[in-house]
C-alpha cells in the first residue's frame, strides 16, 4: 500500500508537470510561427525571396510539430490521469492509515486481521482505470533510497530519465525549429 500510494502521487505530479511543459512548448511554437509570419508581413528588405521561402519553410515544420504535439497531449489525457493519480493515491492512503492504526494498537496482529483493509485496497485500485508507468516506480524508489538501497548511478539514471520525459518536448521545440532554419539557411546559401 505505501509504495503504491507513493508510486500514485509520483505519477501525479510526473504527468502535472509533462502537461504544463507540452503546453509550455506549444506555446513556444506558437510563438515562432507568429515571429516568422511576422517577418513575411513585414517585408524587409533584409531578405531576399529565398529567405522567405526559407521562413515559409520553418512555418510550416513548426505548425507540424505544434499539431503533433496538441495530438499527444490530447490523446494521453495528462491532466485526467494526474487527477485520476492523485485521487487514488489518497484514497489508498487513507486505507493505508486504518491498516497501519489497526497494526499498531493490536499487538501480534495479523494478515488476517486486517483483511478488511486489503479488500478496501483493492477495491480503490480496481476504481481507476489508470495505472502508473514503470517510470513513476523507478522516482518513488529514488525518493527513498534509504528503504530500496539504491546508490546515486540509479538516483541520477532516475532523474536523467524523469526529465526527459517531463521537459524533451519543450526542449524539442526550443532548440529543433532554430536548428532547422538554421540548417536551411546554410543549405539554401550554399547553392
Amino acid at each position: 500500500m505505501w509504495e503504491t500510494r507513493g508510486t500514485r502521487f509520483c505519477c501525479h505530479a510526473r504527468l502535472t508537470r509533462t502537461n504544463v511543459w507540452i503546453t509550455y512548448a506549444i506555446a513556444t511554437g506558437s510563438a515562432y510561427v507568429i515571429f516568422l509570419s511576422m517577418l513575411g508581413v513585414l517585408n524587409l528588405h533584409a531578405f531576399s525571396a529565398e529567405d522567405y521561402k526559407i521562413i515559409n519553410i520553418g512555418s510550416v515544420f513548426i505548425s507540424v510539430v505544434i499539431i503533433f504535439l496538441s495530438l499527444i497531449e490530447g490523446a494521453k489525457n495528462y491532466t485526467l490521469r494526474a487527477e485520476a493519480m492523485h485521487q487514488c493515491a489518497r484514497e489508498i492512503t487513507a486505507v493505508y492509515h486504518r491498516a497501519e492504526a489497526k497494526i499498531k494498537n493490536v499487538p501480534g496482529c495479523a494478515l488476517a486481521d486486517i483483511s478488511a483493509e486489503v479488500v478496501a485496497y483493492d477495491a480503490v485500485v480496481d476504481k481507476y482505470h489508470f495505472n502508473h508507468d514503470r517510470l513513476d516506480f523507478l522516482i518513488f524508489r529514488a525518493e527513498n533510497p534509504k528503504v530500496y538501497k539504491c546508490g546515486y548511478p540509479m538516483i541520477g539514471g532516475v532523474w536523467l530519465l524523469r526529465v526527459v520525459c517531463t521537459y524533451g518536448a519543450f526542449a524539442f521545440v526550443l532548440v529543433s525549429v532554430p536548428a532547422f532554419l538554421a540548417a536551411i539557411v546554410l543549405v539554401v546559401n550554399r547553392y
